[in-house]
């Protein structure tokens, strides 16, 4: 089957310059499978399998540089909450957490030095680690994401090193950049977590998949046309953990600046040749305007549509803001929320999947033109869904 293209705006340079002609949205029927848990925060993101981290509360004092913050999580199972003790954080970085949700990798002044990376016990929100050297600059390494497995961290140090958790566990910090001796732009794991794929610069738009046990490199020059040195370049990558099926967001490049358009691509690394260090992939055009893309259930793909980012307004009817369900081919299969009609000039619109627990974490953040951002995030289950223990 063909893939079927969102909007029917020409792939070209001007793109951006064009209102993209949305599908019919009275065609595409509503999934009812989904309801509002009514849980919502400034802030959520998952926290491995179970949990979900809510961010920072803050506590106030009679010197705004004397507040004090407590980090938040809560387990999706059983409704528990936990709050650490109050520390004075000024910025944090969630980190992740390990897959079975048991320790929490926060970083503490990110932007500063020096920086200081706090791992934390789910269960009691107690500090379990602090890690306070251990980088060139002195603080603690800047990380990225976990292997689906929890063996791997990928960092930005030019050594591989390695934590050691309270329960005897071992995390290597995978140097990403140092290994691929580029600027590694994205980069994310596949389901088996043997493998990591980079979309990296360095000359033509080269994706690296990095085999973590052998040390092995395939480079894929991606071709979006029929030039090898194409205008457009890539700026995001997922891997469908239950097809392997890459999918990869690119933008037209005029000269430094990315357009505010973005197209989806796609390519299956299983029809690449088994033989070949270096291979030329033309990936399939999936669509334009997809703003944000996820993977879901069943190979799907849960996507919203993308704003005009300079206007700062939607480049589509404000009745197309939500999360809609596509195939793996990007062909428009179900929506899942609608817009919730109380702010104007939102949104931009964020889905986050947790599969183990059928979670659906949607972040709305408001854009409009001269306000300040804000964030809400709010978690949607599946109906009837029967939690695993």
């Amino acid at each position: 089957m063909a893939a079927v293209i969102l909007f029917l705006a020409p792939l070209q340079a001007n793109a951006s310059a064009k209102k993209p002609r949305p599908f019919d949205l009275s065609k595409i029927p509503t999934d009812d499978s989904w309801e509002d848990t009514g849980i919502m925060a400034e802030e959520i993101k998952p926290c491995g399998r179970d949990y979900v981290y809510m961010g920072l509360k803050k506590i106030k004092a009679k010197n705004e540089e004397d507040d004090r913050y407590r980090l938040h999580v809560r387990n999706m199972v059983t409704g528990d909450e936990q709050l650490s003790a109050a520390e004075p954080y000024q910025h944090e970085k969630f980190i992740g957490c390990t897959p079975d949700s048991r320790f929490l990798f926060i970083e503490n002044s990110p932007y500063q030095l020096p920086s200081e990376l706090h791992v934390y016990d789910t269960a009691t929100m107690k500090k379990a680690l602090t890690i306070t050297s251990g980088s060139e600059s002195g603080g603690a390494p800047s990380l990225h994401s976990f292997s689906p497995d929890g063996r791997y961290l990928l960092t930005d140090e030019k050594k591989s090193s390695i934590i050691i958790l309270p329960d005897g566990r071992k995390i290597t910090l995978l140097p990403l950049e140092h290994q691929l001796g580029g600027n590694v732009i994205s980069a994310t794991w596949s389901a088996d977590s043997k493998k990591v794929y980079a979309i990296i610069k360095r000359g033509p738009d080269e994706l690296v998949i990095y085999d973590v046990e052998t040390g092995k490199q395939r480079v894929v020059v991606l071709k979006y046309n029929d030039s090898k040195y194409s205008d457009h370049i890539g700026v995001g990558i997922l891997v469908h953990p239950e097809t392997g099926k890459v999918y990869i967001h690119a933008g037209f490049a005029d000269g430094m600046e990315l357009s505010s358009v973005e197209y989806l691509f796609m390519f299956d690394p299983a029809e690449l040749p088994k033989k070949g260090k270096r291979n030329v992939v033309k990936p399939k055009f999936l669509g334009n305007i997809f703003a944000t893309v996820e993977c879901g259930p069943g190979g799907t793909l849960l996507f919203s549509m993308m704003p005009d980012q300079e206007g700062y307004e939607p480049s589509f009817p404000k009745a197309y803001e939500g999360i809609f369900l596509a195939d793996s081919d990007g062909k428009v299969l179900k929506r899942v929320t609608k817009s919730e009609g109380k702010d104007e000039g939102c949104c931009k619109i964020y889905p986050r999947f947790m599969p183990e627990r059928n979670f659906l974490i949607v972040t709305r953040q408001n854009v409009t033109l001269g306000d300040e951002p804000f964030w809400r995030d709010t978690i949607y289950r599946k109906k009837n869904f029967q939690q695993p223990r």
